[in-house]
């Protein structure tokens, strides 16, 4: 692996930092006496409302068209997020991030799914205001290739990330993995169980000599 000189780390968003089952039961709790159904239901519908993406980069969840079904405008969705507590980092998210203010680190948001639904996500979770969030519906390793196509850098996700560019390390997020940092044989480079080995291993990869 060729080492970039000025090494790009990106973080994804769902289930890396951010609770999102947690989110998507509390925000349909919320709407769901606004809009006449029960909170079972519109929890009970979600697996059934994820939709492909046209740009080829797998199905997301799309909420707004779910609500909006129902009569939910995106006005009412809006206001029922600004409603919800700001407290849908996962613990290690909280501690990588202030890992990372206290070392004077930059770190990038790139998730995937639909604009609106994520920037929704980004404005209930304020310690990631100050990050530059990439939001796409590309494959994620296309849209790494197209934005940095001379960097090099680590991807941390929850899932498999395909076709990787060259220069560039996958990590993969499993909090229930039985060893702490492991290294992988496929598309993925290494496994974590938790965002603390995310700067170490980002130094051991690409600061150390």
């Amino acid at each position: 692996m060729s080492v970039s000189p000025n090494p790009v780390l990106l973080l994804d968003l769902d289930r890396t930092l951010f609770d999102t089952d947690r989110y998507t039961a509390a925000l349909l709790g919320a709407l769901a006496p606004q809009i006449g159904v029960s909170a079972e239901i519109l929890i009970a519908e979600v697996p059934g409302q994820y939709v492909a993406s046209s740009h080829g980069g797998g199905s997301y969840y799309d909420m707004i068209r779910h609500l909006q079904a129902y009569g939910a405008s995106f006005d009412d969705i809006k206001r029922c997020v600004a409603e919800l507590p700001n407290d849908y980092l996962f613990p290690d998210a909280a501690s990588l991030l202030n890992a990372l203010r206290a070392s004077r680190r930059e770190a990038q948001l790139l998730t995937h799914g639909e604009h609106k639904a994520q920037s929704l996500k980004l404005a209930v979770c304020q310690p990631l205001g100050h990050m530059a969030a990439h939001i796409t519906l590309q494959p994620k390793g296309l849209y790494i290739a197209n934005k940095w196509p001379n960097s090099g850098g680590m991807i941390v996700d929850d899932k498999d990330i395909a076709d990787i560019p060259e220069g560039w390390t996958g990590v993969r997020i499993n909090r229930s993995a039985s060893a702490s940092v492991e290294e992988l044989i496929g598309r993925m480079s290494f496994q974590i169980a938790s965002l603390d080995y995310v700067l170490p291993l980002f130094d051991r990869l690409y600061t150390e000599s």
